[in-house]
């Protein structure tokens, strides 16, 4: 049996969709991306959320889907989401007048966490080398049109299943290697099973509370940032952000227009100090929201920034800044930074909430 799922990572610039099928046989499942069935349309550019689904070549109901789940860049209430960076609403209701099919929302960072749990599909690549603790909580942090963050429990494992689990590891896969199928036993998609994994993620909005600023430089950069924004306090949205790469590059140099990240990362030096401070926020808010976690199993970092912002991944600013503390240096050098490469893993995790959906719904065969 054969079935299919649109998944949906919906950002503040640009939205990313893709079809997954489901196929059974006796051992299982392999849950599958459909490379080809990837699309990325404009946020922005769309007067409403039904007015983005639009423009898909599924909408209108001809296309035999499944069910559709979106990852959306904010908290999920009753269906709705109120997303900071995008000017209409996100509805489940949207979704599913637009494709026919049952639907769902979950929050983006809840996606990356969900993905998170699958090492195989990220395309790990070590930023900073750390012991790490199996069995501990990990993170998630991604700078894009925002700061996502969002924080992953440990599996709660019996002794015997422990055991059991760690005899089906196969060897480390090589870095930057991603999977394109998940292979699910038959256990793990049990409606259980996956209430259960998606328990394990608890996502934040952190990135709405205010940034810690450190010394007169950096309170000369937050006069600065309120002054252009008109922003009465300093997120850390607007800091560790392509919003905050653009008010860096104003700031350092001396201009009062703010130019697109897209404008200003291509011609930046491994020198340019608003390289440098970036790397630096981008430490700084990883090293407190693994403080506040205690994300002893490791910090994940994904989000576009890293794949549009050259040198940004390895600055030493960055490792200075996360390993920096008069306390806790230390418990901060056990814990392993790693980058998420591949840039499906919102939709991955969106699929991975949406299985709940797919196994529920009638099938309509391919």
């Amino acid at each position: 049996m054969r079935r299919s799922m649109l998944a949906a990572d919906i950002g503040g610039t640009f939205s990313r969709f893709a079809l997954f099928t489901l196929d059974e046989d006796a051992a299982g499942f392999s849950l599958v991306l459909e490379a080809e069935s990837k699309i990325t349309l404009a946020t922005r550019q769309a007067e409403s959320f039904a007015a983005l689904l639009s423009g898909l070549p599924w909408a209108g109901g001809g296309a035999r889907i499944d069910c559709a789940a979106a990852a959306v860049p904010g908290p999920v209430e009753k269906g709705r989401c109120l997303a900071p960076n995008i000017p209409w609403p996100l509805e489940t209701r949207s979704l599913e007048q637009a494709l026919n099919c049952p639907a769902s929302l979950l929050n983006d960072f809840a996606a990356q966490g969900l993905a998170c749990l699958f090492p195989d599909i990220l395309g790990l690549r070590s930023l900073l080398p750390g012991a790490g603790l199996a069995g501990r909580s990990a993170a998630v942090l991604g700078a894009g049109t925002g700061l996502g963050k969002a924080q992953i429990l440990p599996p709660a494992l019996r002794r015997r299943e422990k055991e059991q689990e760690n005899k089906e590891q196969g060897p480390a896969l090589p870095e930057g290697y991603a999977a394109e199928r998940l292979s699910l036993p038959r256990k793990a998609l049990s409606l259980e099973a996956l209430g259960a994994l998606e328990a394990r993620v608890l996502p934040s909005e952190g990135g709405h509370a205010l940034f810690p600023f450190q010394g007169e430089e950096e309170a000369a950069f937050e006069a600065f940032a309120r002054s252009l924004s008109g922003r009465a306090a300093v997120i850390c949205d607007m800091v560790v952000s392509g919003y905050g790469l653009s008010l860096l590059h104003a700031f350092h140099r001396g201009a009062r227009q703010l130019l697109p990240p897209e404008d200003i990362s291509p011609g930046l030096s491994t020198h340019a100090p608003e390289l440098a401070w970036l790397a630096r926020f981008y430490g700084r808010a990883c090293r407190n929201f693994a403080l506040e976690t205690l994300a002893l199993g490791g910090v994940y970092l994904s989000g576009g920034i890293l794949q549009h912002v050259p040198g940004l991944a390895g600055h030493p600013a960055f490792a200075e800044e996360f390993r920096r503390s008069e306390t806790q240096s230390a418990l901060l050098s056990m814990i392993p930074v790693r980058r998420v490469s591949n840039p499906d893993a919102g939709l991955w995790g969106s699929a991975i909430h949406g299985l709940g959906l797919l196994l529920a719904a009638p099938s309509r065969s391919l």
